[in-house]
């Protein structure tokens, strides 16, 4: 039976061409015989990455992928074969289940008790899921700048694939941190996510969400990755471009999570301080890292400078404002909430080499003052309308 088996996932991904080409088989037909396959070999096989995986990554790449009904028939259970793959080695979960409980129980709790169910797998399984699914990405939605001319994709489908392997993928580049052996793969893949993420697809995966603890968490979770893989990103600081599109998709997402924020978590009754917290602490991070990389940049006398420095000027600015937005949305109890969290990471961004951003800054360190003085003395707040 095991001989049969290994010949069909070897074989037939061969033959799908021929089969198409000359009619012997209809594109539907063939497709309902591969989710057969699939469905009745993934439930007995043992070794998925050396077996199972290949086969989905050759069937992904070839002619039957290009018809939409077969595609339509096959990609939802593609995904979900190439995700449950995905989970994290035991070894690797152990040693940063510490760092994991660290950040939120809620968070941690979650993801234990959705691992947990299962055995995890190889470390090869992670690394081969996450690279054909990033290749699935890459060919229904090539990246092209302007319009989406040439893409195979739909919206529909899109939205189907950012909604069941967002949260998932992050978690298991949260807990495979340090391991850039499996990193860069996994951060491959969730980059193609991101950079597919627009503000309407972001909207509507926070509102699919069942529990306002849900999206605080998976929001929480996003934003402290974020701050981890800019400190501790699996590209070398002389792969300058690919850490400056990494921030880039951040920095989008950051617009997305802000405004979300401002929206869904500003008034007394559903207001997370923890989640503007971590928000604000990303702008932060995003901020910190251009000056670095702007610095580290000088020293290496790139002939790229001037374009690179434009982009980190244009990433600190923007970073700035989103901050500054935030600040200004909370009320004077919500500021006062949190200024203590707040007054650290703010003079350590007073003390950058960038006059500009300091420029920019001063205003809350003002306004800090002002509420402060008001509320501890008066308990009222004075608007400047009421000044004149």
């Amino acid at each position: 039976m095991r001989k049969h088996r290994n010949v069909l996932l070897k074989y037939l991904p061969l033959l799908i061409s021929t089969l198409l080409e000359n009619c012997i088989c209809a594109s539907i037909n063939l497709a309902n015989f591969v989710k057969i396959i699939v469905s009745n070999v993934s439930a007995s096989i043992t070794s998925h990455y050396e077996e199972l995986i290949p086969f989905l990554g050759t069937i992904i790449n070839s002619e039957l992928f290009s018809d939409f009904k077969s595609r339509s028939l096959l990609l939802e259970q593609f995904v979900d074969q190439l995700l449950s793959q995905m989970q994290p080695p035991s070894i690797n979960r152990e040693n940063n289940q510490k760092n994991i409980l660290q950040r939120r129980a809620s968070i941690t709790a979650v993801f234990v008790e959705e691992n947990c169910q299962s055995l995890s797998n190889q470390p090869e399984a992670v690394e081969i899921s996450a690279k054909i699914l990033t290749e699935l990405i890459e060919r229904l939605f090539p990246h092209q700048k302007g319009a989406n001319f040439g893409q195979m994709g739909t919206s529909s489908e899109l939205e189907l694939i950012l909604q069941k392997t967002l949260r998932p993928v992050i978690q298991t580049m949260v807990t495979l941190l340090g391991d850039p052996q499996l990193q860069r793969p996994l951060h491959s893949l969730l980059l193609a996510i991101l950079d597919k993420l627009s503000a309407q697809h972001f909207s509507k995966y926070f509102s699919k969400l069942e529990h306002t603890l849900n999206k605080i968490d998976a929001l929480s979770e996003m934003l402290h990755m974020f701050r981890d893989l800019l400190s501790r990103c699996p590209a070398p600081k002389e792969w300058s471009q690919i850490r400056l599109t990494q921030t880039k998709i951040f920095l989008k997402i950051l617009r997305f999570s802000s405004a979300y924020l401002q929206h869904e978590f500003s008034s007394e009754i559903n207001f997370s301080g923890q989640l503007w917290l971590e928000c604000m602490y990303s702008c932060v991070a995003v901020i910190k890292w251009a000056c670095l990389e702007k610095v580290f940049s000088r020293q290496k006398r790139d002939n790229r400078r001037s374009y690179l420095n434009r982009d980190y000027y244009n990433i600190c600015k923007i970073s700035v404002r989103i901050l500054l937005s935030l600040w200004h949305s909370l009320s004077p109890d919500q500021k006062i909430q949190l200024m203590p969290e707040m007054i650290s990471p703010l003079i350590e961004l007073s003390l950058c080499n960038n006059s500009h951003i300091r420029l920019l800054i001063t205003p809350i360190f003002f306004d800090i003052l002002y509420t402060e003085y008001f509320i501890q003395n008066t308990k009222t707040l004075i608007t400047l309308q009421k000044l004149f």
